[in-house]
């Protein structure tokens, strides 16, 4: 299938009185939906490749080319803040251009002049990323340019209507998770959907961390170094968060930081034990990697997305 299979069809022409609105929910999906852009620090003594949230910069232009689910680097693709318009050279059919059709689909509903999202040769369906897009903003959107064949769009299977005020589509079912386990970092008020795994790791966690004994002569910048390299290089675990690296090294001298870095290579490295013939890196990439369940791996992305959610943070671990 190729990559431009999905296309927005016409001109996008979003009026200025919506212009603001539409752009913060732009922002919102990028956001919300793991959209992100991967950047470089020095650290360490070595240089680390880390993602930050999209944001415009003084010309208004948003660039962007990672998912923090997807776990690959994409050609740089753009939002431009001023036109409203979408450039994605590499946005391929997983996690990232799920939420590319997503912003398409924004597009042709603000628009007053007539743009279409297209599937090939034809108008795609939009009911799907209307209902994935209330899931994400709350918000109800409209297709005032495809409203003759919107009634037609929104039969559902068995010409079952589609009740479009009590309905919407979770982000986590639109990119095949099971659960949200890989959500900490949004987790706000409501709860999320954890697996059993995941709730057992939170109380597991919880009551670990307070067992943590600091190391003397203990080099922050350093060991977050090690972990930030060994999460993507051994692991294959997602790019850490630039703030979550900053956070860090503003509290290089507290306990807690410190104690939670520990915790962190302590359960990466939970296996390393029973290798005592084999360096570190060795028995990872002979042995433990292969043989870790699925949901270790998880369990890497989730603690560092704990750790940057202060809230919840702090109820399970204390700081």
């Amino acid at each position: 299938m190729q990559e431009d299979a999905y296309r927005l069809e016409g001109t996008v022409v979003i009026p200025e009185d919506k212009k603001d609105e539409f752009n913060e929910y732009i922002l919102r999906i990028l956001d919300k939906c793991g959209i992100r852009k991967t950047d470089k620090m020095e650290l360490g003594g070595q240089i680390v490749t880390v993602v930050r949230q999209p944001m415009p910069d003084e010309q208004g232009i948003v660039h962007f080319d990672y998912s923090i689910f997807e776990k690959k680097i994409r050609k740089q693709a753009e939002y431009n803040m001023n036109t409203c318009e979408l450039k994605t050279p590499d946005r391929g059919y997983s996690e990232f251009g799920i939420v590319m059709n997503m912003i398409m689909v924004m597009q042709e509903s603000y628009s007053e002049d007539h743009c279409y999202f297209m599937f090939k040769d034809r108008p795609g369906r939009v009911d799907v990323y209307a209902l994935l897009i209330k899931g994400v903003l709350g918000i109800r959107l409209e297709f005032p340019n495809r409203a003759k064949i919107w009634d037609m769009l929104f039969f559902l299977k068995n010409t079952e209507k589609y009740e479009e005020d009590e309905r919407y589509i979770p982000f986590y079912k639109a990119i095949q998770k099971d659960y949200e386990d890989e959500f900490i970092e949004f987790w706000e008020d409501d709860d999320l959907y954890f697996s059993d795994d995941m709730k057992k790791c939170l109380s597991d966690w919880k009551e670990r961390f307070m067992e943590i004994k600091l190391e003397d002569d203990f080099n922050v910048e350093i060991f977050l170094a090690q972990i930030i390299t060994e999460l993507d290089h051994e692991w294959g675990c997602r790019l850490v968060d630039r703030k979550f690296v900053t956070e860090f090294m503003e509290h290089k001298d507290d306990d807690n930081y410190k104690k939670a870095l520990l915790f962190y290579r302590e359960f990466m490295d939970q296996d390393c034990c029973y290798f005592p013939e084999l360096t570190r890196k060795q028995a990872i990439r002979w042995v433990i990697r292969n043989n870790r369940r699925p949901f270790d791996f998880t369990a890497m992305d989730a603690f560092q997305s704990l750790l940057i959610n202060h809230k919840y943070r702090y109820e399970i671990l204390g700081f």
